[in-house]
């Protein structure tokens, strides 16, 4: 995976969001197809959630020899990829000049259906770093999670990925322009009318689990799979989503917005494979309060959640506090 470093010229509030802009790849040892060794290069997109964790959609760390689609693939006889087989790519948003990380292990939810069509359910992974990065060294933060946030139509969101389609760039892309991370303005779509669009055109489509986004010619391609959606909120960014489906790349362009996994409804999942490092904040914080998710701000944290953590215990009435001090 890849992950952008903070740009020339921004603000330090702007600066650290652009650490989750990532890029994924892997190799397979072994084509079928081929009869023999060889190795076979995808690439996707991912976010940084915790010095040791990414995520990024489970479709991306599933492999098919025999065809691949823009969104790695529907055919059956999928396999989850070794983790021996996935390389990390972090610290430049050229992935030629990014370091390299190697995974010490992949979890994909067990009810995850990779034989679905896209857009598919419960499409997250969460990938364990064989060590831990550092702001200092790295120049890498995590971006926040939030358990409940809220989306308006037409609020404005940031997409991130190697390939996003803008009307001005996407038809003069080249093969160096894949190689580098970008990231798209765009706009936020009703779940309602996402999910009467997909069901006319016969797709599946979970409002409670997805949400889209995109407007006309606008929006990400092959190579942004997996990538986050990220939203803006008092100076600071929180991850929303990861992108699932590519229809701005084929013959939806002009009509369907772009469906992404709801990442706030996988906060259980993401907190059970991260060793309950990684959760989903209850509330929405300033930057001056919050500017990095990390132990530096465990006790701000700490006192503000005490009172979400009480928990009554059904057999003798007493009332204890689930929140552990940092």
């Amino acid at each position: 995976m890849t992950m952008m470093m903070p740009r020339q010229g921004h603000s330090a509030e702007q600066q650290w969001h652009q650490m989750f802009t990532h890029g994924l790849s892997f190799y397979m040892p072994k084509s079928s197809a081929l009869g023999r060794t060889a190795q076979f290069f995808v690439k996707c997109t991912g976010v940084l959630i915790d010095y040791n964790y990414v995520v990024v959609a489970a479709h991306c760390v599933h492999w098919n020899a025999l065809q691949t689609n823009i969104c790695l693939g529907e055919d059956p006889g999928f396999q989850l990829v070794v983790k021996n087989q996935l390389k990390v790519f972090y610290g430049s948003n050229d992935i030629t000049r990014a370091n390299v990380v190697a995974v010490s292990k992949i979890s994909v939810p067990s009810f995850f259906d990779y034989d679905k069509p896209e857009p598919r359910e419960n499409d997250i992974a969460v990938i364990k770093l064989q060590h831990r990065l550092t702001i200092e060294r790295d120049f890498v933060v995590p971006i926040c999670l939030l358990n409940n946030p809220t989306f308006l139509q037409g609020q404005t969101v940031t997409a991130v990925g190697r390939a996003l389609a803008d009307p001005t760039s996407f038809f003069g892309m080249s093969g160096d322009d894949l190689n580098h991370l970008n990231e798209i303005q765009t706009e936020m779509v009703s779940n309602s009318y996402c999910q009467r669009l997909y069901s006319d055109l016969r797709m599946s489509y979970n409002k409670s689990s997805m949400i889209c986004g995109g407007v006309s010619k606008k929006g990400v391609l092959k190579g942004d799979c997996g990538g986050p959606l990220q939203v803006e909120k008092n100076g600071v960014y929180y991850l929303i989503g990861l992108t699932i489906t590519s229809f701005s790349a084929v013959e939806y362009r002009d009509i369907m917005p772009d469906a992404f996994t709801k990442v706030s409804q996988h906060c259980p999942f993401i907190a059970a494979h991260t060793q309950n490092k990684v959760h989903c904040l209850t509330n929405e914080y300033s930057v001056e309060e919050l500017q990095n998710c990390t132990k530096f701000y465990d006790k701000i944290l700490f006192e503000k959640y005490q009172k979400t953590c009480l928990f009554t215990d059904f057999v003798d009435g007493s009332t204890k506090n689930l929140c552990r001090y940092p």
